[in-house]
């Protein structure tokens, strides 16, 4: 079984699409594929998650919240009919990182 099937044991489609990147996290090379699976809470529509894989181990990588995938729709999707509840705002940590190492732009708003 692979690493994806056994995340996914309880769908009956769970497949890596087209795209994965490569990353390096703590010297470790960490594969990002992008997924779909079914949701059963829509129905079964196919959504998209980006499962982690370690290149070294072979072995899921969880998500700092101790999750075996990341889910966009669990994360960042709605069913609501409220037009504020569909905006979303995605801090780019690295740029902020970036402002609070560097004095001189203590100046201009990070977020």
């Amino acid at each position: 079984m692979t690493p994806i099937e056994e995340v996914f044991a309880g769908s009956s489609f769970a497949y890596a699409t087209h795209t994965f990147d490569l990353v390096d996290i703590e010297g470790e090379t960490i594969a990002l594929y992008m997924t779909q699976v079914e949701d059963a809470d829509l129905n079964k529509a196919k959504i998209d998650v980006v499962v982690a894989i370690s290149m070294v181990t072979g072995d899921i990588v969880p998500t700092l919240a101790g999750k075996p995938y990341f889910s966009i729709w669990d994360e960042l999707g709605t069913t609501s009919t409220i037009p504020s509840d569909s905006v979303h705002m995605v801090r780019d940590d690295l740029y902020l990182t970036q402002f609070l190492a560097n004095p001189s732009r203590r100046g201009v708003s990070a977020l």
